[in-house]
């Protein structure tokens, strides 16, 4: 089934009005949840945040899954336009350095990933997605590096981009412990600690 819309695949009438409503709901929740985070958030206090009626809220977002689902890919979306022209690892840096001003967000992040590990979590599929999706572009730049002469050639990819996402996510939990806790430099310690070249991101 194809979207409704006129003929050169824009949405129309209601359709478009509902698109940029949703769209609103969730970036106002983005920006609520990035400094207040979302523990014990219902569907019925978000919409109470937002001024909206609860029934509005789950017309758009069925569940408060679903709701946080959402909230974490909008911010990968955001992330990616930020560091568009970069590299991965120059972006994962300069990322880590903007996610120290919005902690809500990082620990709906962090909450959300535990809590799908659950098998029959419904965001499990998302998670993994978005893991899977992270790991190829990271083994990706590690090829880049061995290729350039930057990284060994016996480094192995698949591992590299593996420590890296775990350790990128054990630094966040350490920083949401402690916020004078420099996440930042831990990452690039760590990128060199592995063997490839820390982005000059001056």
């Amino acid at each position: 089934m194809t979207d409704p819309g006129d003929a050169d695949g824009a949405p129309r009438g209601h359709y478009a009005k509902g698109l940029e409503r949703r769209e609103a709901i969730l970036r106002t929740t983005l920006e609520l949840f990035a400094q207040h985070g979302a523990r014990g958030a219902s569907l019925r206090a978000v919409a109470r945040e937002l001024e909206v009626s609860p029934a509005l809220l789950q017309h758009y977002f069925g569940s408060r899954e679903q709701l946080l689902q959402e909230v974490v890919a909008a911010w990968d979306a955001d992330s990616r336009r930020l560091t568009a022209g970069h590299g991965v690892l120059a972006g994962w840096l300069r990322n880590i350095r903007r996610n120290t001003g919005i902690p809500g967000l990082v620990r709906v992040y962090a909450s959300s990933s535990v809590d799908a590990s659950d098998p029959a979590h419904p965001s499990r599929r998302f998670f993994a997605e978005r893991y899977a999706h992270l790991a190829a572009r990271l083994e990706q730049e590690v090829r880049e590096q061995q290729s350039a002469g930057l990284a060994a050639a016996d480094l192995d990819p698949a591992r590299i981009a593996r420590l890296l996402i775990a350790g990128s996510e054990g630094l966040q939990i350490r920083w949401l412990h402690d916020d004078a806790f420099d996440m930042a430099e831990e990452f690039a310690a760590l990128v060199a600690a592995l063997g490839l070249s820390v982005p000059d991101l001056d």
